[in-house]
């Protein structure tokens, strides 16, 4: 068979489980195939997209309120396990670090994302700058958030910012005389370390929330969709090496190199399951990130701005959590 997977006898096409038959060459597996629902989401009325997520909103149990944290509730705890709702209530939630990592607060998503956080505060004279150096070098650097703090209007950039540190500059927005009373700058700095030891799709969806954090949105769009074509590429391979060996695994992925033809038939060889099994999943990745990729690879001049960026992030991360829970 030309496909990497045909259900075969015995399949029910909606329910039940089956008899699966890849032919490879010249080699023969039988396989069982998992059963496959297509579950019914609700949808408004007068919308195509489904009202539930995967990964869906939190509500607050008290007032009914839905959201994500920090945009929508304050948070607490590591990973922002505890919410404090506008109407006073505090919950706790088992998925804090997925719902910050969809979180549109910026601290909160790059905390969830990133395996080293550096911070602190520096005191200097406005119109001076100070040296900061991490306690421990970055692999991958995201960007550095600073707070002055002062009674007098003050301005505080980053500069030269490295893998090992940065100088930070400070000067006052009005142009009364210089003062001699030192200002104080807290900083926050996100990235990864150990970039070796971390899968390539995480260090890719890192950098894409890095583009989108810094305004460079069809980078970010283009990393998010190499970030699941790699993720999906790992996944696959380490499942069809259990079940089939390496060297069929290498055959079944050289066969079908698509990413769409891997998250359906593939993705349902190894796991029994298919991505368009989930409308809420799939047709947000589908839209939001592959045909738009597909569209930029082939040439067309598309503006991607932030929102079509934020939307990719959101596709992209539930897709790749759902097919990790399979």
């Amino acid at each position: 068979l030309d496909a990497p997977a045909r259900r075969g006898v015995g399949a029910d096409a909606g329910h039940g489980g089956g008899l699966c038959l890849i032919r490879t060459g010249g080699l023969c597996l039988l396989g069982v195939a998992g059963p496959r629902h297509t579950l019914p989401w609700p949808r408004h009325p007068n919308s195509r997209l489904p009202l539930q997520m995967f990964i869906d909103l939190v509500q607050c149990d008290h007032c009914g309120n839905r959201g994500r944290p920090g945009a929508d509730f304050g948070a607490s705890g590591s990973p922002c396990n505890e919410l404090h709702c506008k109407c006073g209530h505090t919950f706790t939630i088992a998925n804090g670090r997925d719902q910050c990592a969809l979180s549109t607060h910026i601290f909160l998503r790059l905390e969830a994302l990133s395996n080293q956080t550096e911070h602190g505060a520096v005191a200097f004279l406005p119109g001076h700058t100070a040296t900061v150096t991490f306690s421990r070098p970055f692999d991958y650097v995201c960007r550095a958030f600073l707070t002055p703090n002062s009674k007098i209007p003050i301005i505080a950039q980053e500069a030269h910012l490295q893998n090992t540190g940065m100088i930070i500059l400070a000067g006052r927005l009005d142009p009364s005389p210089p003062i001699e009373e030192k200002v104080e700058v807290a900083w926050l700095v996100h990235g990864l370390r150990d970039v070796d030891s971390l899968p390539p799709w995480r260090v890719h969806f890192f950098a894409a929330a890095t583009h989108l954090a810094n305004g460079l949105y069809k980078p970010a769009l283009l990393d998010y969709s190499a970030a699941f074509e790699l993720f999906l590429e790992t996944y696959l391979r380490e499942k069809l090496v259990l079940s089939f060996g390496t060297a069929c695994a290498d055959h079944l992925l050289h066969k079908s190199w698509r990413v769409e033809d891997r998250c359906k038939d593939l993705l349902e060889l190894a796991t029994g399951h298919r991505l368009t099994e989930r409308a809420d999943v799939y047709q947000p990745w589908n839209t939001a990130v592959r045909n738009v990729r597909n569209e930029l690879a082939h040439g067309a001049s598309i503006p991607i701005d932030k929102v079509a960026a934020e939307r990719a992030h959101q596709a992209t991360y539930q897709a790749i959590r759902w097919v990790e829970c399979l």
